[in-house]
């Protein structure tokens, strides 16, 4: 099963790591991301929410309900996606 705050996140399966991210940054209170102490949860969240994206990619899931595409989608379709754990590891070093 899914992640339930991955799947708050509504983003496409065809969505890049850099989007993810992004999303999930702002899925996070200002307040929360303010707080020094929660750095190490914070990160431990956005590795989750990268590695349940790559999840979703591999198990092909790119046809979503709502989602019509986008510039890439055809060659994601035709060639697929190689998201690597030393890729979603590179995000945070």
């Amino acid at each position: 099963m899914t992640d339930p705050a991955y799947q708050r996140l509504d983003l496409p399966a065809a969505a890049s790591p850099v989007t993810v991210l992004r999303a999930a940054v702002r899925a996070l209170h200002p307040d929360t991301r303010a707080v020094r102490g929660f750095r190490t949860a914070r990160k431990r969240f956005y590795r989750q929410m990268l590695c349940a994206h790559a999840a979703r990619q591999a198990a092909g899931d790119l046809n979503r309900p709502g989602f019509t595409g986008g510039q890439n989608s055809r060659r994601i379709a035709r060639y697929g996606t190689d998201t690597k754990e030393e890729d979603l590891e590179a995000v945070f070093t």
